[in-house]
């Protein structure tokens, strides 16, 4: 199983790439589209028909490494920190939370980033997602005050 990012526009807002999804007949509608901004972040709809084939491991894993590479490509330095299972977990989170309505507004765009507050594609909510039970107690206290009458 192996797929290419390729790139299809660029625009002042940066690169958009598709990925087709694999194990599956070439076709518009089963890509997977992310941009990757001119500060080296990334950004994937999880509005887009097919994002949610993201909610796989290996998909996820896939498109992470597809993003990595073509963020990494445009902009040295770009994701400084960031691992390919860290991103796919960041992708399969923000899917989660967008279907379920957690954060909707937040998660129906997944914007990812660099931990590293000197990168230029600095991500406030990285780390959390490279090292999960590091995070915990931060999102643990964002449900907690989501649920407070």
């Amino acid at each position: 199983m192996y797929a290419q990012a390729r790139l299809i526009a660029e625009t002042d807002s940066g690169w958009t790439y598709e990925v087709q999804l694999p194990d599956r007949e070439p076709s518009r509608s089963d890509a997977l589209r992310f941009t990757v901004t001119p500060e080296g972040a990334l950004s994937f709809d999880n509005r887009q028909p097919e994002a949610r084939a993201c909610r796989s491991r290996r998909v996820s894993r896939l498109l992470a490494a597809e993003m990595a590479r073509a963020a990494r490509g445009r902009v040295p330095g770009a994701l400084a920190g960031r691992s390919q299972k860290g991103l796919a977990f960041e992708l399969r989170a923000h899917y989660y939370a967008y279907r379920i309505g957690f954060f909707r507004r937040h998660a129906a765009n997944a914007e990812l980033g660099s931990p590293d507050p000197a990168s230029p594609d600095y991500d406030t909510n990285a780390a959390v997602f490279e090292r999960p039970l590091r995070g915990l107690p931060a999102v643990l206290k964002a449900l907690l005050r989501r649920c407070r009458p």
